[in-house]
């Protein structure tokens, strides 16, 4: 079928061009294997009381990249209820891409070693966990040129001897309200996280 102009000429190879324009994204398993990831326990403290605390870190080719605290109590049953039962703080301002303070630096995270002490605050969503039953994550990672900073900054605190590493978010509607995770074992930090 001869082709009659070169509008229809253009609309034929149309579908060709969009699927030679598409970018070619990254396979999920190179990606992951470009990061390392380390997971310690740690204690909490909520405004009910103590808890217990994970802090999970990310390093890939960039360096330091997220941050994820996962907030719980050790033996509760399945479901959200230790979450649920501390009032005071606004878990569900943070549950989402679209929540309330999930473009608010609310996260502050505190190093402590021998070159001093190093804060730096960051933007965190939230969720509940599914790897433990009960808690809840406040995930942080680079989103723009600040939070990379603000990364690095925490990757040469850690490099340079820290001696541990505090979590602590704030309320999104009573910044005297936080909930607090407290990480030591900054040799696995330094080791095996981020290199010396």
């Amino acid at each position: 079928m001869p082709i009659r102009s070169l509008r229809h000429w253009c609309l034929a190879l149309l579908p060709v061009v969009a699927l030679a324009a598409q970018p070619r994204l990254p396979r999920p398993e190179t990606a992951d294997r470009s990061l390392r990831k380390l997971t310690t326990q740690g204690r909490a403290v909520t405004p009910i009381g103590a808890a217990d605390g994970q802090l999970d870190l990310y390093a890939g080719k960039g360096g330091l990249t997220r941050l994820a605290f996962t907030l719980y109590k050790a033996g509760e049953a399945a479901g959200p209820s230790f979450i649920d039962s501390i009032r005071a703080f606004h878990f569900q301002d943070f549950e989402g891409p679209d929540a309330p303070a999930a473009g608010r630096r609310l996260t502050q995270v505190t190093v402590r070693g021998k070159a001093g002490t190093v804060r730096v605050r960051l933007r965190q969503n939230g969720y509940y966990s599914a790897e433990l039953k009960g808690g809840f994550v406040f995930d942080t990672g680079v989103a723009g040129p600040r939070d990379r900073v603000g990364f690095q900054t925490l990757r040469r605190a850690l490099r340079a001897g820290a001696d541990g590493l505090v979590v602590r978010i704030s309320d999104s509607r009573d910044p005297r309200v936080w909930v607090q995770g407290e990480f030591t074992a900054a040799d696995l930090f330094r080791k095996r996280l981020v290199g010396n």
